[in-house]
């Protein structure tokens, strides 16, 4: 069995493992989720620093152009997992920013998924109103997920 735990406030995780934990447990994944650099760069220095066999980084809702690859050259991040908003008043997701996440993933070899498109995305200078149940499967078919090589 595999359990993973998402958390935005990486300060609160070292207090949160149990006596045992070590290096962490290899059936668990921690994440934490960040939207912009300034949450990039509070977050992730915790986080990295924090006893985890298995780490996942959630940008969500990505609000600009993020830089990870200080981060992703550890060798500590398994995975980047992005995402837009999807609740009322969602800002505008910009595709090129997906894609400047997902090469970065790439350059480092870390795996990355692109899990939903938001309500609004903007691609090729056009914002697409995306319904809700589209999210998902309008994110698979755009193709960005790349897997980490071994």
């Amino acid at each position: 069995m595999f359990f993973f735990y998402h958390h935005k406030r990486a300060l609160r995780i070292p207090s949160a493992l149990p006596k045992d934990w070590e290096i962490g447990y290899p059936n668990v994944e921690i994440d934490v989720t960040t939207e912009n650099q300034k949450a990039v760069d509070q977050r992730l220095p915790i986080f990295i620093d924090t006893p985890v066999s298995y780490r996942g980084v959630i940008v969500s809702p990505v609000l600009e152009v993020i830089d990870l690859h200080y981060f992703l050259a550890t060798g500590k991040i398994a995975e980047v997992s992005a995402s837009g908003e999807s609740y009322s008043g969602a800002r505008v997701t910009k595709f090129d920013d997906i894609l400047v996440i997902r090469q970065q993933c790439i350059d480092h070899n870390v795996s990355f998924t692109f899990h939903q498109t938001g309500r609004f995305l903007l691609k090729d200078g056009k914002i697409q109103s995306i319904a809700r149940a589209m999210e998902r499967k309008l994110a698979a078919q755009f193709g960005l997920d790349f897997i980490r090589k071994s």
